[in-house]
């Protein structure tokens, strides 16, 4: 399963999650907060302005979350998750949005 594939499916069925999967979720998403803060490394020279000081917010809560451990609470978990989304999309996207024209933007 990919990271996106675990955040997203974590997210969409926390409701359903019960009792110890809670646990197995949070191992799950901890490993990948683990493989993506180092990366990084790579793509922090890319952002600007706005988005190098959310970049550095979320890298921050990241690296605290795996510094003190994460919690079981389905909160801790869910946090987790969102951050690790967050940080999944900065990487993918690390320079500045463009607008794509009528349809959107890329």
């Amino acid at each position: 399963m990919t990271v996106r594939q675990s955040c997203q499916a974590f997210l969409s069925a926390s409701q359903g999650v019960a009792g110890q999967a809670w646990e197995g979720v949070g191992g799950l998403l901890r490993g990948h907060v683990q493989l993506l803060v180092p990366a990084f490394a790579w793509v922090e020279p890319q952002f600007r302005g706005e988005q190098w000081r959310i970049a550095q917010q979320i890298l921050t809560g990241a690296r605290q979350r795996l510094a003190e451990g994460i919690g079981t609470s389905p909160r801790d978990i869910w946090d987790l998750a969102v951050g690790c989304r967050a940080l999944l999309v900065l990487l993918e996207y690390p320079g500045p949005l463009r607008a794509a024209g009528p349809g959107g933007w890329s």
